[in-house]
């Protein structure tokens, strides 16, 4: 956050992939070999999350979030979700003292997010993850950019879809 006079604006949330491939740019001159990025709703936020952005941090020098915007969302987990917006999710995120970068980016936009930050390291979770062949493509793209896929354990019991029910039953 850097702070403007009575407003802190966050500079980790990026807004274009424009802006996205400038950044990224930038801090590939400057020296980064190990960009880090991994993807996916981070709706609602739990202990699993922090652990699993930590560990990815842990892969590399600078961690890039892509957040599925919220059509994105409603047609891999239903028309219920997101429980938080796109806005909200990211911002939650950039907070992260692991996360170097957010993008809230479309279904339309998943291979050129990838091709944009180049991943040393795609980091994927196994319990979010559960069908790689239908990430085929971000997988095919990874690869043939030099990069390696991480598949990382569970690091909770806890699932953001399990925390949403149990908020609706409570109203």
């Amino acid at each position: 956050m850097k702070n403007l006079g009575d407003r802190n604006i966050c500079l980790k949330v990026i807004g274009n992939m424009r802006d996205l491939l400038f950044n990224c740019q930038a801090i590939k001159t400057n020296g980064c070999e190990k960009m880090v990025l991994t993807t996916g709703a981070f709706d609602v936020l739990h202990d699993g999350h922090f652990r699993y952005l930590n560990h990815a941090k842990s892969l590399g020098d600078v961690l890039v979030v892509g957040i599925n915007d919220d059509d994105f969302v409603k047609k891999i987990k239903g028309p219920d979700r997101p429980y938080y917006n796109q806005q909200a999710r990211a911002l939650s995120l950039s907070e992260f003292d692991c996360v170097d970068m957010v993008y809230i980016f479309s279904f339309e936009e998943q291979v050129e997010l990838i091709e944009i930050v180049e991943p040393k390291f795609f980091v994927m979770s196994e319990s979010s993850h559960r069908k790689p062949t239908e990430r085929k493509h971000q997988i095919d793209t990874v690869i043939k950019l030099g990069g390696k896929i991480v598949m990382l354990p569970p690091f909770s019991d806890i699932h953001s879809t399990d925390i949403i029910k149990e908020l609706r039953a409570k109203g």
